[in-house]
Formats: C-alpha cells, structure tokens, sequence
C-alpha cells in the first residue's frame, strides 16, 4: 500500500510538464500552419483562380494549347466544350473540354495589332 502512495504524488508533476510542455508547442503549430498557408495554399489558390478567368475567356479565334500539347484555334466554343481548328489545309477540328486548355496563345497578339490598327 506505501508503494501506491509513493508512486501516486510522483505521477503528478509529469503530467504537469507534459500539459506544458503542449502549451508551450501550440503557438509554433499555429506559426506552421500560418507560414504553409502564405507559402503553399494561398499562392495555389490564386493561380487557380488566374486559370479559370482564363478559361472563361476563351472566345471564338483564340490561339489556344491544350495540356496535351495541341495547338490549334478556337472554331467554336460553348460553356463546357471548346472546338479548334489543327490542321489549316485540310480543316481537321478536335473538341475538348474546356478545362483542357492549357494555355491561350494570341492574347498580347491581339492587343498588338488592335494598337496598330489604331
């Protein structure tokens, strides 16, 4: 019995300087997760809002890449699916998805002749 009471009073401290040893962690967790948001997250979350007004801007005579590697121009383009035009001589068009274009072409092309023409 003498052996439970001594062990009992020993155990208290531990659990003390563990609670604060968890205490003292909780603001460098918060710190981590602070910095991978800034770091990771955020600058994720603002390329995917980038390509999406992208993708929505796509209009009949864009210039566009798919992530596929194919570079075509918009012949027709819906609200989920896109048409391009491969091949100039014999006419051949491919649909896709629209969320399959990777990137559009021609954008800083037509600012530049628009100036010209001005």
């Amino acid at each position: 019995m003498n052996f439970f009471l001594q062990v009992a009073p020993q155990a208290t401290p531990q659990v003390e300087n563990l609670s604060t040893g968890l205490m003292s962690m909780l603001p460098m967790l918060a710190i981590f997760f602070f910095f991978m948001w800034f770091i990771v997250i955020r600058p994720q979350k603002k390329q995917e809002k980038k390509h999406q007004e992208m993708l929505n801007a796509i209009k009949k005579g864009d210039k566009i890449v798919t992530i596929g590697g194919i570079i075509g121009k918009v012949t027709k383009a819906t609200e989920d699916k896109i048409e391009i035009q491969v091949d100039d001589t014999t006419k051949t068009k491919i649909t896709f998805q629209r969320r399959a274009v990777h990137n559009v072409l021609n954008k800083n092309e037509d600012a530049e002749t628009e100036d010209k023409k001005a």
